[in-house]
């Protein structure tokens, strides 16, 4: 898939389009797209775009403990499954997390558009 790169507005592709795209959608709250209309969702359900996003918003100060942990990657799993038809999740873990509260998640997908077989995807919630 071709995209812009968020910064620079240059042609991105490949790997670096698909680490853009998963960035934006755990940055996005489920409501916060108002564009009129439905899609269809990877489950062929028919949504409206509001509900493009991630729930893990919703666990800022919560403890963090396995509970919390769980629904985190159960939040991350669930939004990638729904909403990016170019990956298929392998898996999904906590790498770390700062005291200023972010959790750094790895997440290991295969990149079905480029048939990249394992690749790694840092992200910081």
């Amino acid at each position: 898939m071709l995209g812009l790169d968020s910064t620079t507005f240059q042609p991105l592709s490949g790997p670096a389009h698909l680490k853009q795209s998963i960035a934006d959608l755990f940055r996005t709250r489920i409501g916060e797209r108002v564009s009129p209309g439905d899609v269809i969702d990877n489950f062929g359900q028919t949504v409206s775009i509001r509900e493009y996003g991630t729930k893990h918003h919703r666990l800022v100060d919560e403890p963090l403990n396995s509970e919390t942990i769980l629904a985190i990657i159960i939040d991350v799993y669930d939004a990638l499954m729904r909403w990016d038809p170019r990956v298929l999740v392998k898996s999904v873990r906590v790498a770390g997390a700062a005291a200023n509260g972010e959790i750094e998640i790895l997440i290991d997908v295969i990149d079905l558009e480029s048939g990249q077989e394992l690749l790694t995807i840092p992200v910081t919630l």
